[in-house]
């Protein structure tokens, strides 16, 4: 599995029809979230992650389709961007689709490229979509872990997706955002 740099054994479980993996060192955050993805568990009594082989001895995969109707494909990043006195951005991941409407959302911290003051209070930022790591504590999100499923609007040219009574949330291409902090 070309997305695994932590060292790992992997050896075939014959009795459970499945593949196991045992990793030397922890696996990062995001190889942990490739292994998911993946369809892999991790068993806590045998300390490595497992998935089942189907009866031909390959790995199974669930079968997921790779986009929804509006082309939103798992991975792709959305931000919102709320407030009354100052201007606040939050970030979400599609974690997985849900049927062609619906997306299952994660909510993310995103990696800082840029930064341009637009006064002592307030400044542009661009974001890298591709560096984003699951919030620890998320305030739209009840568990972030699994995520939340919402509905995918718009049209190809105009997605975005209605997450609370006062914001939406639309695509993320790595655009320069408004931010503020007056309080």
């Amino acid at each position: 599995m070309e997305y695994l740099k932590t060292k790992y054994e992997e050896k075939i479980n014959e009795e459970k029809h499945g593949i196991e993996l045992y990793f030397n060192d922890i696996p990062t955050r995001e190889e942990r979230e490739h292994l998911k993805s993946d369809n892999f568990k991790w068993h806590s009594q045998k300390k490595c992650w497992y998935k089942r082989l189907d009866n031909n001895g390959k790995k199974t995969q669930k079968v997921k389709e790779s986009k929804n109707y509006l082309g939103v494909k798992v991975g792709d990043i959305f931000y919102m961007s709320w407030g009354y006195e100052q201007t606040n951005v939050d970030f979400f991941r599609v974690k997985a689709l849900k049927g062609t409407t619906q997306v299952v959302l994660q909510e993310v911290c995103l990696h800082m490229k840029e930064e341009n003051a637009v006064s002592g209070m307030s400044a542009d930022r661009t974001y890298d979509p591709k560096i984003a790591v699951p919030v620890e504590s998320s305030h739209f999100v009840k568990d972030n872990e699994k995520g939340m499923i919402k509905k995918i609007l718009g049209t190809k040219d105009y997605i975005y997706i209605n997450m609370t009574s006062f914001a939406n949330a639309y695509l993320y291409h790595g655009e320069k955002l408004y931010e503020s902090w007056y309080y």
